[in-house]
């Protein structure tokens, strides 16, 4: 594979350009639910995921995407796997957060976050649902099955094209020549300046990113991670 060029994009190429020499270069794919300093934030109108990535060759640090992989079908998930191996500096490091089905499948509903997790995340796409479970028939709504529509949810809402296990991604990562791919926990890597994923995904606790990066308190069913190194 020829070197690829620099970057034609313009904000890519503004944010290398400015970027000090002692500073890495951390990427953040598909953009981001906080305002993490020293990392460059790219929308899907910034930087298709499933085009080439407009970086040249072994030119990126750090390489993080959350809640973005199940968004595109599985041989474009395995080509963006490429591409940014690609990109990545030897020893560079790949964060990847989204829902897999290790924590999706182990999910526990029965608590009162998980509750809480069916009425913010659940029932407002399942409107019509919850009223016939509960208006109509009686079984009190969504709550009396909480993980059917859970799982439904997975497959079938906010665009997911194709929900991973863990293991499938690391052997897809070691066929492509990464190491060190490992599962990790929330908050748990190489680097914890890396570790910028949410804490509370599916439930608004009020708190700004400041607040939930410096908390212990986790409660994500969706998510599992993987992190690697080139």
């Amino acid at each position: 594979m020829p070197p690829a060029p620099a970057s034609q994009n313009s904000k890519i190429a503004a944010y290398i350009a400015a970027l000090p020499p002692d500073k890495k270069l951390r990427v953040v794919f598909g953009g981001h639910w906080s305002d993490n300093p020293d990392w460059l934030l790219l929308k899907e109108t910034d930087q298709d995921i499933t085009k080439p990535l407009d970086f040249a060759d072994n030119s990126v640090d750090v390489i993080f995407t959350e809640h973005v992989f199940e968004h595109v079908g599985f041989c474009e998930a395995a080509a963006f796997l490429h591409q940014a191996y690609r990109i990545l500096k030897p020893g560079g490091v790949f964060r990847l957060v989204c829902p897999m089905l290790d924590s999706v499948l182990s999910a526990d509903l029965s608590d009162p976050l998980g509750h809480a997790y069916v009425k913010t995340s659940l029932i407002p796409y399942y409107q019509r649902e919850e009223i016939l479970l509960d208006k109509i028939l009686g079984l009190g709504g969504i709550a009396a099955a909480p993980f059917d529509f859970y799982i439904n949810s997975m497959f079938r809402q906010h665009g997911h094209l194709f929900i991973w296990s863990a293991d499938l991604v690391i052997r897809v990562m070691q066929a492509l020549g990464y190491v060190t791919a490992q599962k990790k926990a929330i908050g748990e890597g190489i680097n914890p300046d890396y570790c910028i994923e949410r804490r509370r995904r599916g439930l608004y606790m009020g708190s700004d990113w400041r607040e939930e990066m410096a908390s212990k308190d986790i409660f994500d069913l969706e998510s599992t991670i993987v992190e690697a190194t080139k």
